[in-house]
């Protein structure tokens, strides 16, 4: 997981690209459920509208894509008490 000041990144890395993409998407899921409380049908229903996935890599056997979450899509959210 990674972020700058617009987005918070998830990774996804195999050698297959398709679930370098599930990774991914496992990931950003997980980090919106445990960050904000929202359901995963809910958070993979925004991950498929709101926002981008990038392939990262695919030079090596590796593959990579990441999901690009805009942070300013859940300023209004509160983040859950751990």
């Amino acid at each position: 997981m990674g972020e700058n000041d617009e987005f918070w990144i998830t990774p996804g890395l195999d050698e297959d690209l398709d679930e370098a993409m599930r990774k991914s998407t496992r990931e950003a899921i997980r980090f919106l459920v445990n960050e904000y409380g929202i359901s995963e049908e809910i958070a993979y229903a925004y991950l498929s509208a709101a926002t981008d996935f990038e392939v990262s890599q695919v030079v090596d056997k590796t593959k990579g894509i990441h999901a690009m979450i805009r942070k300013a899509d859940f300023k209004e959210f509160k983040k859950e008490e751990n």
